[in-house]
């Protein structure tokens, strides 16, 4: 099966270490697709694990160290797809993806224990969140896109200045 790998330098790029070697199951190939870390020093690492048997099953992934990547736990989500991307702020821990084409944004106060959907949209036949980001304020910007049967893709940025209450 295909692992996921995550490294740590603790040199500035210079040298790396693996820290997480990690595989669903030897049936479920593990991509990683979203890493940050909190205020806390917390490190989460999200993706997705496909299966074979049945064809095509995704498998939400998201993975927790709380001691700079010496030991991992594996954390629920509350979706059947994996996060694209992750971010924290005050207001707490973010992941973005998509479900039955609708964009969707998760919100953890406990870090990653539990989630909460804070905000849903769709516009057009299919509607992807993409990335998420957080600024020095701690607004949130989601950036995705949405598509229409014959017209082009639209890309699409909302932002919450609320921590995710309202966007």
């Amino acid at each position: 099966a295909m692992h996921w790998l995550v490294y740590r330098s603790d040199d500035g790029g210079d040298s790396w270490t693996n820290v997480d070697d990690f595989v669903l199951s030897p049936d479920y190939p593990s991509i990683p697709t979203a890493a940050t870390a909190d205020s806390l020093g917390n490190i989460y690492v999200g993706g997705y694990a496909y299966s074979y048997s049945p064809p095509g099953q995704l498998k939400p992934v998201m993975r927790r160290s709380t001691d700079g990547g010496q030991t991992w736990t594996t954390l629920n989500l509350p979706t059947y797809a994996g996060p694209e991307a992750l971010a924290t702020t005050p207001h707490g821990l973010f992941a973005v993806g998509s479900t039955d084409n609708v964009w969707k944004v998760w919100r953890s106060t406990n870090n990653g224990t539990t989630w909460s959907t804070v905000n849903t949209f769709q516009l057009g036949s299919g509607t992807t969140a993409r990335g998420i980001a957080a600024d020095a304020s701690g607004n949130l910007f989601v950036v995705g896109d949405a598509r229409y049967d014959s017209a082009p893709t639209r890309w699409i940025v909302r932002r919450s200045t609320n921590g995710g209450t309202s966007w």
